[in-house]
């Protein structure tokens, strides 16, 4: 299980002026895989602090993020990779490095990768 106090509230971020609302009790009805983000899992928390769910029913994912951005659904996850679905066999969800990304459209996964891209950008210059 993450260690949720490193980061902080996993459950709700309160919207902010780029756009982005993260909320664990979205409706992700409609959505599909439409891209993947490389960057690991200490990375993805620093731009959206602590996944907000802990993972699928099913064991496919271990743990996940749900939001919008501009008003456009998505989820990023690890798919089939971690200890849920593996067993010991897993990756530890600290080592994952390939995420999957939800959403209804490509457009949501372009904004997303943006996003992530100026937060990351503006890190390097501080």
């Amino acid at each position: 299980m993450i260690d949720q106090k490193e980061y902080g509230n996993p459950y709700r971020f309160i919207p902010n002026d780029e756009g982005l609302y993260l909320d664990p009790e979205i409706d992700l009805n409609g959505t599909s895989l439409r891209g993947h983000l490389y960057m690991d899992y200490e990375k993805l928390c620093e731009v959206f602090g602590p996944p907000n769910c802990d993972g699928s029913g099913d064991n496919k994912t271990d743990v996940e993020w749900h939001g919008t951005i501009n008003g456009e659904v998505f989820n990023i996850y690890n798919w089939k990779n971690g200890p849920a679905y593996l067993g010991q066999d897993g990756t530890p969800v600290q080592w994952i490095k390939e995420w999957n990304v939800g959403a209804k459209s490509y457009n949501t996964y372009l904004g997303l990768d943006e996003y992530i891209s100026k937060k990351l950008e503006g890190e390097n210059h501080e």
